[in-house]
Parts: C-alpha cells; structure tokens; sequence
C-alpha cells in the first residue's frame, strides 16, 4: 500500500535530504508518494516530487490553513516539516493535523519550545543535567570569559552571529542594542553534529554523530565520529531528553569539559542526506515507523567523510510549462 508523505521547504536542505532518503526506497520495500511544498515555485526539487504545490509563507495569516487544506486533499499520511519557522507553530496546532487524519513527525511540544530559543536552550540542557556553555541575555549581560558569542535568541544557522573578543567589542555590541540577543562563550574544539532518531514513545532508537566543517552557516563536510566520549554522551543525553521521530544536537568538544550543547533542532537535521550517504536514513525510518508502524531498527553506518557538492539536474521544456522563473 503507498505512503502518502507530504515534506515543506524542499527548496532548503532539510527538504532535499528528505526527498533523498525517501526516493532511497525505490527498491522495491515501498511504494511511497511525494507531495512537495515551498513558498517558490521555481525551486528545482520540484522536479524531484510527484505532485508540487506552492504556500505562502510560513508567517502569511493563511499558512496554516493552506497547508492543512492541501494535505486533506493529497490524502496524505505523514508530514516531514522542514522549514525552521514553522516547527512551532505546527506543535502548536497538533489537534489540526490529527483531525485531517495526518500524521506529523514532530518532537515533544517542550523541546520544540525550547529549541526555538537559544537562551531557553540552554536552559533546557542545563536542567536535563548536560552541559552548555554559559549563556544569558543580552539585556542583562553576565560576566562570560572571552571570546563570547552573540546570536539572535530565534536565529536560524549563522545568520546574525557576532564573535566578540574583548570586554571593548562586547560593550560596543551592547551600546548598539541590538532586540532579542543572547550571549554565550565561545567553546574552542571540533563541532560536533549528532542526529538522534527516536520513536514514538520517546525511546532513543538510533543516532549518529559527525564532525562537521561550515560555511556560512551550512555543513559542507562531515565525517561519521565514533569516539568514546560522543558514545557516551549519546546514551547520556537520550536517557536524560525524551524526544519524537529526529532531534538534533549541535555542540563542541572541549577538551576538559566535554561535550557542551549550543544548540538544539526539534527536527530533520540539515546535513540529513549527508545522513543518509553513508547509510543513516531517519526520514525512511520516520515514515515507516509513523504510516506502519515498523520498528526503528539501527542502521549499518560506514565510516566515511561527505563533502557536499551541487548537482546539475536536466529539466525537459514540457515539466516547467507553468512555472514561474522570472
């Protein structure tokens, strides 16, 4: 029987990985359908779909509304949401999702909270007893041992991060006031992206850990990491964090403190089809656990370093009659 699975966002990342561990399954173990969404309707993965249907944005008044009428008329069984800002509002409005007969892989509506706020962050992690780096809000600054990172509390990836190197840099950054700021130390070490797959009774299924290299805020390079202390803290942080379907950690290794959490992501992970490269699909699992109920079995992850690289994709004339390239 087909799964009918509806992913937003398939221009970003976290779509496309999803799009590719799903078309993964064309091996005859599932028949699964894709309906695809963005706010563009020019994007290219939706020539990677079987049906594409354009949204407002997430902050349009009719968002919600929209998405909900189109996945009652796709007939579809699981929702994979990949746009950062539409993760909390989604949780928010779960009763709407259950009453269209659609299952959403979301996470636990307090660690969605959290995760949509750095400062509530590390609050979060703190109280489930793991390690942050010290953080506090900029409008009431602590004392924080240089270098500090200042970053918007509702950030998405590295945009508005500011390194500042000194007590002068720092009161400048304050001087200008800048709303909704967090600051937090700097941890020098390897930064660590560590996928967590749960299911749906909270219980840590599966996770895989890479040492990742960024560019602007955008994982282009990851190596699978199997060290002691990653293990470790793997088994830690899913005995202390009761989560749903995929939930992201993004930390750095200090080398006497260990691993310290500077952010969580309530969702799949951007770096999801360097994932599923070397053999750690959670998006399949996700839709096979949500629509059938199968079991998360852990996957057989090689060792292996993925350098992301862009990818031609042909289009004949007749698939973009209608769409808007301008």
């Amino acid at each position: 029987m087909t799964i009918r699975v509806a992913i937003t966002g398939i221009s970003g990342d976290v779509g496309l990985g999803a799009i590719q561990g799903l078309r993964a399954a064309l091996n005859g173990q599932d028949d699964i359908w894709l309906l695809g969404t963005d706010a563009g309707d020019d994007c290219p993965a939706r020539h990677m779909v079987d049906v594409f249907t354009r949204l407002p944005v997430v902050a349009a008044p009719q968002y919600l509304d929209t998405l909900v009428s189109q996945l009652r008329a796709n007939k579809i069984d699981v929702l994979l949401p990949g746009i950062d800002s539409e993760i909390i509002l989604l949780s928010r409005e779960r009763n709407r999702f259950e009453t269209a007969g659609v299952k959403v892989a979301l996470a636990p509506a307090d660690l969605i909270e959290a995760a949509d706020d750095k400062l509530a962050t590390a609050a979060f992690v703190a109280a489930h007893g793991l390690n942050a780096p010290p953080t506090c809000d900029a409008d009431a600054p602590q004392e924080l041992e240089f270098p500090v990172i200042a970053k918007p509390r509702h950030g998405q990836g590295s945009k508005g991060i500011v390194i500042l190197d000194d007590r002068r840099s720092l009161d400048a950054f304050l001087a200008e006031r800048r709303p909704d700021y967090c600051l937090q130390r700097y941890v020098n070490g390897p930064e660590i992206t560590i996928g967590f797959l749960y299911d749906w009774n909270g219980i840590l299924r599966d996770a895989i850990a890479m040492e990742r290299t960024l560019e602007s805020g955008r994982t282009v390079r990851a190596t699978v990491v199997r060290s002691p202390d990653i293990l470790r803290f793997i088994e830690d942080f899913g005995a202390r964090i009761i989560g749903a379907g995929a939930v992201n950690a993004q930390l750095r290794l200090h080398p006497e403190l260990g691993p310290q959490i500077f952010e969580i992501n309530a969702r799949l992970s951007g770096s999801t089809a360097m994932r599923v490269a070397v053999g750690f699909n959670d998006p399949l699992r996700i839709v096979r656990h949500l629509a059938r109920g199968v079991p998360m079995d852990r996957a057989a992850v090689y060792d292996a370093t993925v350098c992301r690289a862009s990818t031609e994709l042909v289009v004949t004339r007749p698939a973009i009659e209608g769409t808007n390239l301008d």
